[in-house]
């Protein structure tokens, strides 16, 4: 099982991901 640590920074790593994905999208299409 994975620490909390390293879940929140997964997470955190995920929805980064997401964030900047959202953010490019108007620039992109």
């Amino acid at each position: 099982m994975a620490s909390l640590a390293e879940t929140l920074e997964h997470w955190a790593y995920q929805v980064g991901k997401e964030v900047r994905a959202l953010s490019q999208w108007p620039a992109v299409h």
